[in-house]
């Protein structure tokens, strides 16, 4: 006669991951749908228990300086470059992604424009860049994000899109775009459009999954 082993005649606690060899219990094992979020207490799956978990870098101040760099790792497939109040003296933020063979310079395609009581736009191609049609002032503080996804791995080829505006004036500014890269992604930098004003304000960071 079959014979089946229950939770009636498990003692509660009976089997614990310790009496579990690993790698014993697989996907192929379990039924689909088996395990469900009724089954799992609440806040016990959290995101560093997950493989590619959402990582929040350690935050970087914008108060000197003219460039901020962020390790990217391998097996991230979407960054957002998080702004804070960033404050340049006569240039405006610009990203730039990076390779294990530095930062790449060239190779950008897309557009930035701004609005403001007249609306500008241009051609990207040094970076993805907070676009301004003037000179900025060194009030200027700039909040948004810049969120950066990956379209083709074979290609490594990113696309960008962000949106920011600036605190001390009513301005809005948009940017988009792709990147093919040589290698993979490794780094994202922070810099200006000039690549020599020193940032004097803010803060940046950056969120990856």
């Amino acid at each position: 006669m079959t014979q089946f082993v229950t939770s009636d005649v498990i003692a509660t606690d009976a089997i614990t991951a310790t009496a579990i060899a690993a790698n014993a219990v697989n996907t192929a094992e379990i039924a689909a749908n088996a395990v469900t979020t009724t089954k799992i207490a609440d806040a016990n799956v959290t995101p560093a228990k997950l493989s590619q978990p959402f990582t929040l870098a350690t935050v970087q101040a914008t108060t000197s300086g003219t460039e901020k760099d962020f390790a990217i790792p391998a097996w991230a497939k979407r960054i957002r470059v998080l702004l804070n109040g960033v404050s340049l003296n006569t240039a405006q933020p610009r990203v730039r992604l990076g390779t294990s063979g530095g930062i790449v310079n060239t190779g950008y395609n897309g557009s930035g424009s701004v609005i403001s009581s007249a609306v500008a736009t241009a051609t990207l191609s040094a970076g993805f860049d907070v676009y301004l049609n003037a000179g900025a002032a060194t009030a200027d503080l700039y909040h948004g994000a810049f969120e950066i996804s990956l379209v083709d791995a074979a290609t490594n080829t990113w696309s960008v899109y962000g949106v920011f505006s600036t605190s001390n004036v009513a301005r809005t500014h948009a940017t988009a775009g792709t990147i093919a890269l040589a290698g993979a992604l490794t780094t994202v930098r922070l810099t200006s459009t000039n690549g020599t004003d020193a940032f004097d304000a803010g803060s940046v960071n950056v969120l990856y999954d």
